[in-house]
């Protein structure tokens, strides 16, 4: 009786411990870089959205950095720089776009209320709509002070959950759109200034 051969497992599994730590690695360097300069969400936005932001734009990005390695395998030579050169510049010009306009999310979607910053929404609530209505030079952080902090009181659910899932949106594209960008200049000057390729005779 012949025994079967214990089957090989996957080469995915195989090289785990070389490209994933290497992969983890990278991740966390790239997440100390973007996460230098961009604003953090406010404090509230994880319970008014039942997620931790920073935690699932590094989890989005762990993901991006595996596609990008793949590409990275497959696109290795140098002719290769170019298209690894304007991928890097598309994403830098995308990550200065979304910079700006998740810096306008913040100073618009969201007020400051006991030292930090509170997402609000854009639609008052009826009883809030009166109060804005009689004194329309009230600030938000004013309408948030009379409400105790009762976001909700004040601007309608809706509207509180359109502006998380904005701020949200665009502080992941932000952390993703910078790592690329910063991962693809890196593997084009690692490309360009690496050695050519011997040719067999």
């Amino acid at each position: 009786m012949t025994t079967a051969k214990k089957a090989a497992p996957p080469p995915v599994f195989a090289a785990a411990p070389k490209y994933w730590g290497a992969i983890s690695k990278l991740g966390v360097f790239l997440a100390a870089i973007v996460g230098a300069f961009a604003l953090p969400p406010p404090a509230d936005l994880s319970h008014a959205g039942g997620i931790r932001p920073e935690a699932l734009a590094r989890y989005a990005m762990f993901l991006v950095l595996a596609f990008c390695w793949l590409w990275m395998l497959r696109w290795n030579k140098k002719t290769h720089a170019p298209r690894w050169m304007w991928t890097g510049a598309a994403c830098f010009a995308v990550s200065l776009i979304v910079s700006f306009a998740y810096l306008d999310a913040i100073q618009s979607r969201t007020a400051n209320y006991d030292g930090q910053r509170v997402v609000i929404g854009n639609q008052y609530t009826p009883a809030a709509g009166r109060v804005a209505q009689l004194q329309p030079t009230l600030s938000a952080e004013a309408l948030l002070f009379d409400a105790a902090g009762e976001v909700g009181a004040v601007w309608t659910a809706s509207s509180i959950a359109a502006n998380v899932r904005w701020i949200l949106a665009l502080y992941m594209l932000l952390f993703i759109s910078a790592s690329v960008a910063i991962l693809a200049v890196l593997h084009a000057i690692w490309l360009r200034s690496s050695p050519p390729a011997k040719r067999s005779r």
